[in-house]
Parts: structure tokens; sequence; C-alpha cells
């Protein structure tokens, strides 16, 4: 799970990803700086940019991470292989291009473990797991007790972290192919 904090800029109170901030703060002080083995380059952004720098211009093609089966041209990047596709070899961008699988969780598979649990709200939620073994995400939200939404999904995460639940998630796409 990916966190970004927000942080308030003062001069101007424009708000900016922690990350960004980062990066920016970085660039002015270089405090972390990549530099390529090979030659004079330099990046004070992600050490990806350097991964794709060297890919790009000090790897022999043919060991490039992504390679044409049509013609043995090697890329650096995989969106570069697809626009190869498209313009070279005529394929369709549907092809090329392939919708991307989301990853997001779809649904969660519980089975309980038997360990006994001591809060009131731990329990109340191994209830809902007995009677619920098959929680989709969108159900989580529907879920109440006394009127508080009980199970969120770091609910489920810390239960079965503490072994009282063991679980397994899927997203839609996995769903639906165990289903047809």
């Amino acid at each position: 799970m990916t966190v970004i904090r927000v942080r308030i800029i003062k001069p101007n109170n424009e708000k900016i990803a922690a990350n960004t901030a980062y990066y920016r703060n970085n660039k002015k002080n270089r405090l972390k700086v990549h530099n390529c083995p090979h030659c004079n380059y330099e990046t004070t952004g992600p050490k990806c940019i350097l991964v794709n720098h060297i890919n790009a211009k000090h790897t022999q093609e043919t060991n490039k991470p992504f390679q044409c089966l049509h013609c043995c041209k090697g890329f650096s990047q995989k969106a570069h292989l697809q626009n190869h596709l498209i313009k070279q070899h005529n394929i369709p961008e549907h092809i090329a291009k392939p919708p991307v699988q989301s990853k997001n969780i779809y649904i969660y598979l519980i089975s309980l473990t038997g360990k006994k649990a001591k809060s009131k709200t731990t329990i109340a939620r191994l209830d809902i797991y007995k009677r619920y073994p098959k929680l989709f995400t969108e159900e989580l939200k529907k879920l109440l007790v006394n009127g508080k939404q009980l199970v969120k999904p770091h609910n489920l995460h810390y239960d079965a972290k503490q072994e009282y639940i063991t679980l397994k998630t899927m997203t839609e796409h996995e769903y639906r192919q165990l289903n047809d």
C-alpha cells in the first residue's frame, strides 16, 4: 500500500504530495544523486530514471528488457515497444497496448482459524466473518454494527496478521476467471 502525505508549503499555501516535495528538495540541495557508472549522467530523481538511462544508452539492443518478436529490435521501455509494434508492424493498438488489469482487491475470502479474541470489536468482526466468509469490497461499507462500519480493509489484514483468520484476496479478473 502506498501512502502519500500532503504538506502545505507556506509561501502560497500550495498543497503538494510529500514525495513531490522530497524530489524538489533533493533537486535543489542534491542530497541524493544517482550517477551512471558508464558516463557522466546523473539524476536527483528516483533510481528508476537512472535504470531507464542505462537501458536506453548503455545496453546492447539484444539485452534490452523489451524485445520485438517480429524483428528482434530491443527497447528500454514497454511503451516504446508498443509504439514500434503499432507503427512498424501494423499491429492493432488493442493488441499492442492491451488494457491494464485492475489490481484492486475485489473480494476477500475468509476462514476462521479458531483463535479466540479478547476485545469486543474483534469478537464482533469474527462473528461477521463467520456469517460472511466471502466479502466483496463494496459490501464492507454496508456492514454496520451499532451504526458504525466495523469491518474495514485494514481490520481484515490486522485479523489475518494476528492469526484470527486466514485471508485470501482476489482481483475482479482473478475472481471472474475462477468462476467461468
